[in-house]
C-alpha cells in the first residue's frame, strides 16, 4: 500500500476518445506528502467517455505501463529479505469525471492493475498475475480549444443548404420573369 502523486497530460481525439500519459511517484511512510519514495509508475491510457461532457461524465480507461521500483525501496514489507521488483502492469478503470467550468474538472476512479514477475512474453496462463486496486482523484484543467466533429459537420450541412437554397430562389426568380412576362402580352399557355 503507498499513496502516489503524479500527473496525467494528453489529448482527446473528439467528445468521446482521449489517450493520456501518466508519471506517479510514491510518497514516504504511506502518507501524503511530498516527500517522496523509490517508486515510480507511468504509462499510458486510452479514456473513453461514455456520454457527452454535459454534466457528470462516466468514463472507462485501459492502459498500462512500467512500475519502476529503486534498489533500495522497502516499500510496505519493510523487510530486506522480501524484494520487490520493477514490471510492467495492465490498467483498467472506471471513473466520474464533474465539469467546474469548461475548463477545470473534478475526477475520481477505480482501477484494477495487473502485475506479473515474469517476463510478459513468458506468460502461459492468468495464474501468475496479480491484482491490485487503484484509486484516483484529482483536478483536470483543459487548455486549448476544443475541436468538435459535430461543428464541421453541421458547418457542411449548412453550406451545403445555403448553396441548394440560393440555386432554387435564382430558378425561382426566372421563372417568375417569365411568368411576367407572358402576363405583359397576355400569352395563357
Amino acid at each position: 500500500d503507498t499513496y502516489l502523486l503524479g500527473a496525467a497530460m494528453g489529448v482527446d481525439f473528439n467528445d468521446y476518445l482521449g489517450l493520456r500519459g501518466f508519471y506517479y511517484r510514491s510518497t514516504v511512510d504511506k502518507k501524503i506528502s511530498l516527500s517522496f519514495d523509490k517508486m515510480a509508475m507511468y504509462g499510458a491510457d486510452f479514456v473513453a467517455k461514455l456520454n457527452v461532457s454535459r454534466g457528470i461524465v462516466p468514463y472507462l480507461s485501459v492502459g498500462g505501463g512500467y512500475m519502476n521500483v529503486y534498489n533500495s525501496y522497502l516499500g510496505v514489507n519493510e523487510n530486506p529479505f522480501v524484494l520487490t521488483s520493477s514490471g510492467y502492469f495492465a490498467k483498467a478503470g472506471l471513473g466520474l469525471s464533474v465539469p467546474i467550468s469548461s475548463y477545470l474538472e473534478v475526477f475520481g476512479a477505480a482501477n484494477l492493475l495487473y502485475t506479473t514477475d515474469k517476463d510478459p512474453e513468458d506468460l502461459e496462463s492468468t495464474e501468475y498475475l496479480k491484482k491490485h486496486t487503484m484509486f484516483n482523484a484529482g483536478l483536470k484543467f483543459n487548455i486549448g480549444k476544443s475541436v468538435r466533429a459535430r461543428n464541421a459537420v453541421d458547418s457542411y450541412v449548412s453550406q451545403r443548404v445555403s448553396n441548394k437554397t440560393m440555386m432554387y430562389e435564382q430558378r425561382i426568380a426566372e421563372l417568375n420573369k417569365e411568368l411576367d412576362k407572358a402576363y405583359a402580352i397576355n400569352d395563357s399557355r
